[in-house]
């Protein structure tokens, strides 16, 4: 695996929990 294909999992990883923790949050305040 080269440099820039593990930073590519690890922003793809980042935004995925980014989404789903935005999602918790609309619960939440819905």
């Amino acid at each position: 695996m080269t440099k820039s294909e593990s930073f590519g999992a690890i922003g793809t990883l980042t935004s995925v929990a980014d989404t789903i923790k935005r999602m918790n949050d609309a619960k939440l305040i819905g």
